[in-house]
């Protein structure tokens, strides 16, 4: 059965919702000392493009890892 909205019945959309591609590959993360110092002497744009990811992966796993994105001090 296939809906007017639908490109695909059910039983394909399962298959093609399960075959999706997980990531392309994992990013190998300095240590937070590391990743804080590297910030300070140049910028996140700089950085994010010498790991391979955006500006805003960066700032999201200096927020995870508990930081403050602005000040780079630990919160």
């Amino acid at each position: 059965e296939i809906y007017r909205t639908s490109t695909h019945c059910k039983s394909h959309a399962n298959m093609l919702r399960e075959n999706k591609p997980r990531r392309k590959f994992a990013v190998s993360w300095p240590s937070d000392e590391d990743l804080i110092v590297s910030l300070k002497v140049s910028n996140y744009v700089q950085v994010s493009k010498r790991l391979g990811v955006s500006d805003n992966a960066v700032r999201k796993h200096l927020r995870v890892r508990g930081y403050n994105t602005k000040t780079l001090e630990k919160i």
